[in-house]
């Protein structure tokens, strides 16, 4: 997103350079940013490309975050900074039994990237003696998902209190008497721990547009800048220095954050659910609002994602 030029005064940091006074074409508004934006320790902000859509986003974006350009290196060579995701504590000793994996359990697969398919949801119908699973062959969007014999599958599942993740190999492929696969016993078994965290309090920038939310968000089309609040799996609060509409409006979203050792791109409509003043801070001037919005149609991926950022999140 673009943003309209810097005062001069104003200072622009590198992550891992010092502080130097920016020019007033460091931020040029309706323009691609020429370098990702990120905070002091690498975090991502804003991608290289985006458009600042007006001079009070850009105020907006500086005032609730430490903005530094991100290094050259990073920028052009499309690497990202160091994860910050919440570290996976391991067990070596944990079994299926730890997991509770009975009939009936929904697991949801990562697939193979060349497959194309991402995440996909399957259900456990049996367990053999050795701990090899017989599931139900994916579906995605009504359609069935062609997993093929010996390819290594990585396996979420979600209990009450913890979320698991763990790798099986295809071991059968079975057409009768219905379509299933039978995975090997899992292996590299995880455990994310609960720590009572249903909402994450976290803070990044979130684009937002308030027309045509069935399409996707490119470079030029958000309408503004808002600050996340706190996130979970079904919606985020957000506070806005504009007005976004009544409870019930629809607007769409697009934000990014380091989680689970991937860059998470989350672009979805979503639903006004509540609204509230913001009460007027150091960092906040008159005008402001927060906002409660529900996610509409986020995919099962990005579910799972954040569900164990905030699994994780909590202080202990």
């Amino acid at each position: 997103m673009t943003d309209s030029s810097l005062p001069a005064a104003t200072p622009i940091e590198t992550a891992h350079a010092p502080a130097s006074p920016s020019a007033s074409t460091d931020f040029p508004i309706g323009q691609p940013l020429p370098f990702a934006l990120v905070e002091p320790d690498g975090k991502p902000l804003l991608p290289a490309g985006m458009v600042l859509p007006d001079a009070a986003s850009r105020d907006f974006l500086l005032a609730h975050f430490k903005v530094c350009a991100a290094p050259e290196v990073l920028t052009n060579a499309g690497e990202p900074a160091p994860s910050t995701s919440p570290e996976v504590t391991s067990k070596p000793s944990l079994s299926l039994a730890d997991m509770n994996i009975k009939i009936g359990t929904s697991l949801r697969i990562r697939t193979p990237s060349q497959s194309g398919y991402g995440v996909v949801l399957s259900y456990v119908i049996g367990v053999a003696p050795n701990q090899s699973l017989f599931v139900t062959r994916p579906l995605k969007q009504n359609q069935d998902v062609q997993l093929m014999f010996g390819e290594r599958l990585e396996i979420f599942h979600m209990e009450q209190r913890s979320v698991f993740d763990f790798v099986c190999t295809v071991t059968t492929v079975c057409k009768t008497p219905f379509d299933f696969l039978v995975l090997s016993p899992p292996a590299q078994i995880r455990r994310l721990r609960n720590r009572n965290a249903p909402r994450m309090e976290l803070t990044r920038p979130v684009l937002y547009r308030t027309a045509e939310t069935d399409q996707p968000m490119t470079p030029a089309s958000c309408t503004g800048i808002g600050a996340m609040l706190d996130l979970s799996a079904r919606g985020l609060s957000m506070l806005t220095h504009g007005v976004l509409g009544e409870v019930g409006t629809c607007i769409r979203v697009a934000f990014q954050l380091w989680a689970e050792g991937e860059l998470l791109d989350v672009d979805v409509p979503a639903t006004v659910r509540n609204m509230r003043p913001q009460r007027r801070t150091a960092t906040g001037g008159d005008g402001e609002m927060i906002y409660g919005l529900e996610f509409e149609a986020l995919d099962h991926h990005a579910q799972l994602v954040l569900r164990c950022l905030a699994l994780e999140q909590s202080s202990t």
